[in-house]
């Protein structure tokens, strides 16, 4: 199983659905990664923000990292940069 420790080092996930990049409004970091995950909400699956970059492609780029991680990793924990 694969966690991920989110950008500020405060939490851990793991069971998540969906990464996804988004921009960041009123922010001088202009674009987030949000981690849908897994939870028993009547209200339906709770969204974090695991980082936030200066520019989308920075996100992009996060994004594509912890993706070669899974990829190659059963195990272990990310740690988003």
């Amino acid at each position: 199983m694969v966690w991920i420790r989110t950008q500020d080092r405060k939490q851990l996930l793991t069971k998540i659905i969906k990464l996804s990049v988004s921009k960041n409004f009123g922010s001088k970091q202009k674009a987030v990664i949000m981690a849908e995950y897994e939870s028993n909400s009547l209200f339906g699956n709770p969204q974090i923000t695991i980082g936030q970059f200066l520019t989308e492609s920075a996100a992009l780029e996060e994004l594509t990292h912890i993706e070669k991680f899974i990829d190659g990793n059963e195990l272990g924990i990310y740690q988003v940069k």
